[in-house]
Parts: structure tokens; C-alpha cells; sequence
């Protein structure tokens, strides 16, 4: 048992005379291993933030090419990037836009154009002119049950927006409802006169 006791007094007396002796070496290490542990993070964070900036640059040389489906897959996989989403959000409202002006000049687009701002309204869920451009266009095609529904989300979020006002009354007149479009209208007297819109 003594010699137990000894034995193990020895270690633990070369243990801490290894310390003193290489405390600095111990500690040098340490700091090493440290500061190769904080490169590794810094770059491996500078790749990311690189690849990112090439995926969104390479996104918009896309999309000024007209190759819109492209620059979307692009934008969508950097969508919830913790520290590009927002700029890749920003993008696809953009693109989804330019998308849907560049088909609203060609014939038998309506579905792909209704389809494109339906996806630009759920990232820009407070985006009038989309919304209104939904409405319009189901107005046009002969979905007025739809138009009214976009008008609807206008209203909640602009109850008096004018163009919005105008084409309510006027899908109300079309489904043959003039008394109701007619009140419609004279509630919303004071937004039709701002806008310059007749009464009647």
C-alpha cells in the first residue's frame, strides 16, 4: 500500500514538474490550435459568402438574358440563407416582375403571367400592383368571382386604392349588379373624384 502511495506521488510529481517545465510550450500550443481553428471558420465563411455572391451574380446575368427560369432556381436556393435570403428574396421580386411584363406582351400567356405574379404575391404579399394585376387580368378572362377575391386582398390592405376602386364597381356592373356598384361607387366618392374617375 506504501508503495502504491509512493508510485503515485512520483506521477503526480512528474506531472506537475512537466507543467512547469513546458507550461510555455503547453500554452503556445493552445494558442495554435486556437488560431487554426478561427482561419478554418473565417474561411470556410468567406467560401460561403463567395459562392453566394457568385450564385446571385450569375442569377441576374441570367435573368437579363431572359433565361427566367434559371435566375429563379438560382435565387430560390439562396432564398433561406441566413445572410442572403433577403437579397435573394429582393431578387426573385424583381425577376417575377420582369417575367410577367415580358409575357404580358405575348398571346395565350394569361396562366403562365397569373402563375408568376401568384408567386411574386406570396414573397411580396403586401404588393398592390401584382395583386392588381391578378384582378385585371381574371377580370379580363372572364374570372370574375376570382377578381373579386383579388380585389378583396387589395382592399384589406388599401381600402381605398383608386384603380382598385374603379374595377370593383366596374366587375359589379359586369355580373349585372348596378344597384350594388352603384352604392360601391357612392361610398367611395371622395377616392373616385381624387382619382379623376367619372361618377354615375
Amino acid at each position: 500500500m506504501a508503495n502504491d502511495n509512493k508510485k503515485k506521488n512520483n506521477t503526480e510529481s512528474e506531472f506537475a514538474e512537466f507543467l512547469r517545465d513546458n507550461w510555455l510550450s503547453i500554452i503556445l500550443g493552445i494558442v495554435v490550435f486556437a488560431s487554426i481553428a478561427f482561419v478554418f471558420v473565417y474561411t470556410f465563411r468567406q467560401l460561403k459568402a463567395s459562392n453566394t455572391d457568385q450564385s446571385i451574380s450569375i442569377g441576374d446575368k441570367y435573368m437579363q438574358k431572359g433565361d427566367f427560369e434559371t435566375a429563379e432556381k438560382l435565387y430560390k436556393n439562396l432564398q433561406f440563407d441566413k445572410e442572403q435570403g433577403e437579397l435573394a428574396e429582393n431578387r426573385l421580386v424583381y425577376l417575377y416582375t420582369k417575367w410577367a411584363n415580358s409575357l404580358m406582351t405575348e398571346e395565350n400567356q394569361d396562366e403562365k403571367v397569373l402563375e408568376i405574379l401568384e408567386k411574386l404575391s406570396e414573397i411580396d404579399p403586401d404588393n398592390l400592383d401584382a395583386l392588381y394585376a391578378m384582378a385585371s387580368m381574371s377580370y379580363d378572362g372572364g374570372n370574375t368571382d376570382e377578381a373579386i377575391d383579388y380585389c378583396n386582398r387589395i382592399f384589406a390592405l388599401s381600402p381605398s386604392e383608386e384603380r382598385t376602386v374603379q374595377l370593383y364597381g366596374n366587375i359589379l356592373v359586369s355580373m349585372g349588379k348596378r344597384e350594388e356598384a352603384k352604392t360601391f361607387f357612392a361610398e367611395q366618392y371622395d377616392t373616385l373624384i381624387h382619382a379623376g374617375f367619372g361618377y354615375f
